[in-house]
């Protein structure tokens, strides 16, 4: 009698201890997973940081001889001629940078005001 209640605790114990095993295997995974996600968003956080977004957004270069903003040339030539809407296109562009800029660094025109939208 006193053997299989001494059996039985036995297999009762293994039985918890078994189960405990899959319970703390399953968290431990679980917590690698989110340890690998947040080196992950880590990364990406650390990439956004890094990323100049006037760069994106204003993509300053020139074509020919003349400068562009957005694929948008600032001015024509009497050999190269380049149509008015394109042109303020480009100035609108230019200005849009100017006023964003300002903004991002707390500057405030004294003689001039810039308004945008």
């Amino acid at each position: 009698m006193e053997g299989e209640k001494m059996k039985r605790a036995e297999e009762e114990y293994f039985r918890e201890r078994a189960q405990l095993d899959r319970e703390l295997t399953e968290l431990e995974d679980e917590q690698d997973s989110v340890n690998y996600q947040m080196r992950v968003s880590e990364m990406v956080l650390d990439k956004l940081k890094k990323t100049n977004i006037f760069n994106i957004a204003f993509h300053i270069w020139h074509q020919d001889q003349f400068g562009t903003i957005n694929g948008f040339r600032l001015g024509r030539l009497p050999g190269s001629p380049v149509e008015w809407p394109e042109i303020n296109a480009a100035w609108g562009q230019t200005v849009l940078l100017l006023y964003s800029l300002a903004k991002k660094m707390n500057f405030t025109f004294e003689r001039y005001e810039c308004k945008c939208g």
